[in-house]
């Protein structure tokens, strides 16, 4: 995995030819991770949101590309079989569905990807602000206003699927010494949920003994 950078330095450009901007991918950094690609060429940096205080990482494409709104940049993590863990290998892979974000769609096209078939995959979004991981299948569904089935869209909530996102994989097909096919934590993630916990439980604790 590439580590993101805060600078670089001109001299490394030097030796690049860039024919076009189409062969440059900005990303912003935000808490370490690469986030939102920049998209388009003629944008101004306001219409973009761009401040001074703004963290971007440059890459140098070797194909000319031009992501489209649609266009979701997504890092794939395969599950160990029987081990609470992920390959050191990461994929970083672009999702942009023809008729929509939907659970079906992302499934299909990591099916793809990962070669595992439908009725083996198990797919879920890692939550990083809870170190938690929601597990995307095609049996979720939304209640319309008229009660009916709403299709879904992965682009809202709860998934808000945006780019960057880390998609844990699982082939369910191997299933030796895993005993729950929807549990994609690692153990450092149990860790960091206590740690949330304690965090919570001695803020609320504060604030009790501040009112009462």
């Amino acid at each position: 995995m590439e580590n993101p950078r805060k600078e670089h330095d001109t001299a490394e450009f030097s030796d690049h030819m860039i024919p076009t901007p189409g062969f440059v991918r900005l990303r912003e950094i935000e808490n370490g991770q690469l986030t939102r690609v920049l998209r388009g060429t003629n944008r101004t940096l306001s219409q973009l949101k761009l401040t001074s205080s703004t963290h971007l990482f440059i890459r140098i494409l070797k194909q000319e590309e031009d992501l489209s709104a649609s266009a979701v940049p997504l890092k794939i993590r395969r599950r160990i079989h029987g081990k609470r863990l992920y390959s050191a290998d990461e994929e970083e892979v672009i999702f942009e569905p023809s008729e929509g974000a939907t659970p079906n769609s992302l499934r299909q096209f990591v099916s793809g990807v990962c070669d595992i078939p439908l009725d083996r995959l198990n797919i879920a979004k890692y939550l990083r602000q809870k170190y938690d991981w929601l597990v995307i299948s095609d049996t979720f569904s939304r209640q319309g206003e008229k009660g009916g089935k709403k299709k879904v869209n992965l682009r809202q909530s709860p998934f808000h699927l945006q780019d960057g996102d880390i998609i844990g994989v699982k082939d369910c097909g191997h299933i030796e010494g895993d005993s729950n096919k929807d549990d994609f934590s690692t153990p450092d993630d149990d860790i960091a949920k206590k740690q949330l916990q304690q965090v919570e439980e001695e803020r609320k604790q504060r604030y009790n003994d501040f009112y009462l």
